[in-house]
């Protein structure tokens, strides 16, 4: 493999006594991400039959490949077993492994290791619908896998209502939080580089970096939707039923749309203090029982989602 630093591994000096059922464990240590390393398990059948062992299963394909292991094992045999464990690039501690079975029952191999580096779970933050002026956060988790300790945590974002604060004193636990200063109605989709110090004993401290994004939507603190959802009653085919909901403390003109139902009209009248949704059900045949939807009402702008409504009816069959 062009590029790639391969590192002989030979674990366990003593030999590993097996029979069907067994399962060895490999320590590997701290292991660095995309470096390869070959791992060598020397083993010694206590079974007293002979063993076949024709078929092996990884169980992460692109992470462990089984180069050589004994076929064929009789009573008192000493074999190799050779592994190319490649650790992916997520920091943190993992596990992967091998099973080698056939009539009898399998014999698995399992490494264990830590791969280094800045672990932040989750990197992409669902901060969802936030009001302007109050404060919406989300819990990340920041850790370092690797020699040293994480010293401390330094952030930038392109967005000035986007920040990241430590949650405890244990500096693991932080929150992404926003606070939106502006009243206003705006999708949220923030950029933040995390910059990580490590603080390695009698060396010069190391600098690591991650970037993490956030998204959300920022509605006006001054929103109200009345009422919250829309009942529209008991429905017939025969006649289409209206109801109303009315939009206040958001400026400027509005959209809604229907999701959910079909035979629903909705049409939004600007007022002096918001929006008026005008809503017109007729039933499309064939739908009876309780149907539910929600009327989705945007602002035409931004395209930001304004509000959800969730909208229930009861269509009756007959006249």
């Amino acid at each position: 493999m062009i590029g790639m630093v391969m590192c002989g591994v030979v674990l366990g000096i003593a030999i590993h006594e097996i029979s069907p059922g067994s399962e060895v464990e490999i320590d590997l240590g701290l292991v660095a991400a995309g470096v390869s390393i070959v791992v060598e398990v020397p083993i010694r059948s206590e079974h007293a039959d002979t063993w076949y062992l024709p078929e092996s299963d990884v169980s992460c394909p692109a992470c462990v490949e089984v180069v050589e292991w004994p076929h064929i094992l009789n009573a008192g045999d000493e074999q190799m077993i050779r592994l190319l464990v490649t650790p992916g690039s997520e920091p943190g501690r993992h596990s992967w492994g091998a099973v080698f079975h056939g009539a009898a029952a399998p014999l698995r191999v399992r490494c264990r290791g830590v791969v280094q580096g800045l672990s932040v779970k989750p990197r992409q933050v669902r901060l969802g619908v936030c009001a302007n002026g109050a404060v919406c956060e989300e819990p990340i988790r920041i850790e370092w896998f690797g020699p040293g300790e994480l010293e401390s945590v330094s952030w930038e974002s392109d967005d000035s209502d986007v920040i990241v604060v430590p949650r405890d004193d244990c500096g693991q636990a932080w929150v992404v939080r926003v606070t939106g200063a502006r009243e206003e109605v705006r999708n949220i989709a923030a950029r933040m580089t995390l910059n990580a110090r490590i603080n390695t004993a009698g060396d010069k401290p190391k600098n690591v970096s991650c970037l993490v994004t956030a998204t959300g939507r920022m509605i006006s603190s001054n929103l109200r939707v009345v009422p919250a959802s829309l009942f529209l009653g008991t429905v017939s085919h025969l006649k289409a039923c209206e109801g109303e909901v009315r939009i206040e403390g958001v400026g400027g003109s509005l959209e809604a749309s229907v999701e959910g139902i079909a035979g629903m009209r909705v049409r939004c009248i600007d007022t002096s203090g918001g929006s008026r949704i005008t809503v017109s059900y007729a039933p499309t045949t064939g739908t009876a029982g309780c149907v539910r939807g929600t009327i989705v009402v945007r602002s035409p702008d931004t395209e930001v989602v304004v509000a959800r409504i969730p909208l229930i009816a009861f269509v009756r069959t007959g006249a």
